[in-house]
Formats: C-alpha cells, structure tokens, sequence
C-alpha cells in the first residue's frame, strides 16, 4: 500500500466486487510486504482465507519468499489475485501479470496498482530505499499505454478496466477473467517443474518448523504423539 488515492481504489474494487470478495476462498498477493499498511487491512474476513502473500524478500505480510513470476501455483487456484505498488519495481512485470492470469481461473478478479507516468521514483538508491528495500537496483514508470500493448485483454478478460490517477501518476487495473490460459506459460515445462518441486520442499520445511515450535510451545502435545506412537506399537 502507498498512499490514499491507491488505498481508495483498493476499497472500491473491494465494494464494487463485493460478490467475488465474500466468495473467495484463495487469495494471491504479488508484492505483499507490509511497509506503509497492507491490503488485507481492507480485505473482508482476510483470517478466513487461503491467503498467499509473496515478495522478494522475508517481512511482515510475506508468507512465502518468490518472485511473482515464479510461483507454481496450480492453474486457476486463484480467486482474487492482487499486485499493488510492485509492478514499478519489478523488472518481469510482463511474466508477473502472465503468471497471475494462469494462477486465476473464469470469473476471478484481477486487482493491479502500480506508478504510471507522472509518478515520483522511489524505492531507489537515489530516492528513498524503505519504499522496497529489495528492488533499489530498479525503477520504471509504466504508462497505461505500455501496459495495454504489452497484452491481449480482450483474451483473457470479459470486463476490464484501465484508468489514470493524473493527480498523483497512479495506473489502475481491475479484470474480470475468461476461461483463457493460452500463451501463460513462459517458462518450461521441465523449469516449471523444477520450481514447483522446489516451492514444495519450501512448504514442507515450513511446516516441520511449525509443528516443531507448536511441540515446544505445547509439551503436551509431544505427549499425545508419543501415546499415539506407543499404541499402535502394542498393536502390531
């Protein structure tokens, strides 16, 4: 999140898509890092959710540390998928979009803010490096028109939105998803793979970490795992 305008548009997607919202059962978010507040402060019911935020680097909102263009998500997992202010900041913003089109399934909502022209740098090593500590390398404005001509909307959703904020030099995107997932993959598939097996591993060490913190946090359920594993010994 970023500044009021940006938040303004977060909530009126949130009560125009009041629908989608309520429905929704998984929830991606590309760039989810909490630095100046986070979207699920305004998301309805966010606990109640599958929520996966991700970002280049660990922080407070960041579930899980992958570049948006990499996470392997199964194809329309997805049935909300946000990016808000990242998309500046992010070389693949292109492979971003196009994975987060796969990651949605018809009818899911597509909800993107991001710097168009007009807008200041920052989160650069020239401007201010806390705006995103882990991309200070990189800075573009994208104007409305490049993001159009960088995609076939029309393919992949039934209503969409473009607009400009000329007040602040903000872009806004909202869509609509049609069954379409041509031309969304763009890594292969053996790549693809490779990276799902790896985000597995992820999870599952993450996991382990957990039951093991909940073991030590809660000795009495070290106790009832180890009745568990006496009495199926006595069974055998």
């Amino acid at each position: 999140m970023a500044h009021p305008e940006q938040r303004e548009f977060i909530k009126s997607c949130l009560v125009r898509f009041a629908n989608n919202v309520s429905s929704a059962t998984n929830v991606l978010e590309v760039g989810s890092q909490d630095i100046n507040g986070s979207i699920r402060d305004y998301f309805p019911a966010a606990l109640s959710k599958r929520w996966v935020g991700l970002d280049v680097g660990k922080g407070k909102g960041v579930d899980f540390v992958v570049p948006g263009e990499l996470i392997q998500l199964p194809d329309g997992w997805a049935d909300i998928a946000f990016s808000t202010e990242c998309f500046e900041h992010a070389e693949c913003w292109r492979e971003i979009f196009l994975n987060m089109i796969r990651v949605t399934h018809k009818d899911s909502l597509i909800v993107l803010t991001f710097a168009g022209i007009g807008r200041a740098a920052h989160g650069t090593v020239d401007t201010d490096t806390g705006s995103s500590p882990y991309t200070n390398h990189y800075y573009k404005n994208i104007s409305l028109a490049e993001f159009a001509s960088s995609f076939q909307l029309d393919k992949y959703f039934y209503r969409y939105s473009l607009e400009v904020n000329m007040t602040v030099g903000d872009t806004y995107f909202w869509g609509l998803r049609t069954t379409c997932f041509a031309d969304t993959e763009w890594m292969s598939p053996e790549e693809s793979l490779a990276r799902a097996r790896g985000q597995l591993g992820m999870v599952v060490a993450a996991n382990r970490k957990l039951e093991r913190q909940l073991l030590v946090a809660r000795p009495w359920l070290a106790l009832c795992k180890l009745l568990a594993k006496i009495y199926r010994a006595l069974r055998r």
